[in-house]
């Protein structure tokens, strides 16, 4: 009985561990005997600078993706309506007074977002799911197999 509209960064931490916890075991299960799926390693300075430049790039490129879908949102009902679900699901105030969400939550709501959720998904898409479609087929055709179920999960309403 949480108010998830209250409670939403606990309920997301909680989840994301859970979801982390299952990716870990597939990934410690399927490298038993085998090449490890995901291989772990330093980064080289460049390395670090290069990751930190295309993350900046992609971001660039969901902010021009949501202007422009925001344009043509104007003249395409099915897409305004999508645009404006998508508002009201980002912004989690939008229902719930914020003097009643616990500041210790807000925060824990933050850091989940910002770190544990691209932390579990790198674990489930390029982890396990790229991992062991490799093993099966082409590199290639891996990529573009794990990019599909990458955006279907990120498709779903």
């Amino acid at each position: 009985n949480i108010d998830r509209n209250i409670y939403r960064g606990t309920c997301n931490f909680i989840i994301c561990v859970l979801m982390f916890a299952a990716m870990f075991a597939i990934h410690k299960i399927s490298s038993r005997k085998k090449d490890p799926l995901i291989k772990l390693g330093r980064l080289a300075p460049g390395q670090v600078v290069s990751l930190v430049v295309i993350s900046l790039g992609m971001l660039g490129l969901v902010v021009t993706y949501l202007a422009i879908a925001n344009k043509i949102s104007e003249y395409f009902q099915p897409l305004d309506q999508e645009i404006t679900e998508y508002r009201e699901t980002v912004n989690r105030f939008a229902k719930t007074p914020q003097k009643i969400i616990p500041l210790w939550d807000t925060l824990l709501y933050v850091f989940t977002l910002s770190f544990l959720v691209p932390l579990t998904e790198e674990m489930a898409f390029r982890g396990v799911l790229f991992g062991e479609l490799r093993k099966a087929f082409k590199p290639w055709i891996a990529v573009i197999l794990s990019a599909i179920g990458f955006g279907v999960m990120h498709g779903l309403s």
